[in-house]
């Protein structure tokens, strides 16, 4: 009964048809076309472009989304970029998702003294904050490329099952800035600063990296304050003490926002909220954080060691998307 339960799931029939096709097409692709026929290579190398050129692209056809037939393993049910619709059908558990992650300054957009919106001022660095989501489910990316951050929230379909957000600096900037400027702008002594340490080009939340995105952004701000014609002036670059805004960039690295789904009321479930890595102990609150202003003090005393911001170990994603 075994060896028959195994005669019947291996189809003889078709597995010798398949054999045969291959046979003919390398017996065909040799000198001569018949059986006895000899081939003859240079190198070793030439195996490779014979099979290639004679085998594969000839014996092997690549399943094509749309021509009426589900060609499974390599189509299957699908929605958004996997699988195929028209041949297999839909995957039907899925959900839909807004990702909402923005950085610090398109963050300020509408806010009103005290606070500054600070939107749109011009930057001529940008760190390349970039987003993508990691599916166990498809074991792949949501997206096929990284995800710029945007004015508008971005809403996708995602299967059902667990998730990791990735985040991203695409863009260097601690080569870009020279660690005078980052003194002037943040008032951190060159001879304190770390060196880049991180393990990969698109690593996020690099020590050296928030600082110099810290420093890009306030020589931003401080272009847009006393880099214009006098008709253009901002009040809030009088009416905002200095301090307060440099404590609220260097607790504003990266991206920040959420990540949420409809759960069925009017409200939205939040998968996870993404806060701002911050070099600060209290984050982005200015001078509204009693901990960011002792922070502040403390690290101007003699000691250089006492002088370097540090957050402490910075996430880089975020596990609990379910």
């Amino acid at each position: 009964m075994y060896v028959l339960a195994l005669f019947l799931q291996k189809t003889p029939s078709s597995a010798f048809s398949v054999q045969i096709s291959f046979l003919n097409t390398l017996i065909l692709a040799m000198k001569g076309g018949q059986e006895g026929s000899t081939l003859i290579l240079q190198s070793q190398s030439d195996i490779y472009s014979w099979l290639r050129e004679n085998v594969l692209d000839t014996v092997f056809d690549d399943a094509v989304c749309g021509n009426g037939i589900c060609e499974m393993p390599n189509e299957y049910p699908g929605f958004g970029r996997f699988g195929c619709v028209p041949d297999c059908g839909r995957y039907i558990r899925t959900s839909t998702i807004t990702v909402d992650l923005k950085p610090f300054l398109e963050t300020t957009r509408g806010q009103e003294f005290p606070r500054w919106d600070l939107s749109g001022i011009r930057t001529d660095l940008d760190a390349g904050f970039k987003y993508n989501i990691w599916s166990d489910t498809m074991d792949a990316f949501i997206w096929e490329e990284n995800q710029k951050w945007g004015k508008e929230p971005v809403v996708a379909e995602v299967p059902d099952g667990e998730f990791t957000l990735h985040l991203y600096q695409t863009n260097p900037l601690s080569d870009k800035i020279d660690n005078s400027d980052i003194f002037s702008q943040i008032y951190v002594f060159p001879d304190t600063l770390m060196q880049r340490d991180s393990e990969f080009d698109y690593s996020y939340g690099d020590r050296k990296e928030v600082l110099a995105t810290s420093a890009a952004v306030m020589r931003s701000i401080s272009d847009h304050c006393w880099g214009g014609v006098l008709k253009d002036f901002d009040a809030n670059c009088l009416k905002i003490p200095l301090l307060d805004t440099q404590l609220r960039v260097l607790g504003g690295y990266g991206l920040a926002g959420s990540v949420t789904m409809a759960n069925g009321t009017r409200s939205r479930l939040t998968l996870v909220s993404v806060p701002f890595c911050s070099a600060l102990p209290a984050g982005g609150v200015g001078l509204n954080g009693s901990e960011n202003k002792a922070h502040w003090v403390e690290s101007g005393v003699a000691c250089p060691a006492r002088r370097r911001y540090s957050g402490g170990g910075v996430s880089t994603t975020y596990d609990n998307m379910k």
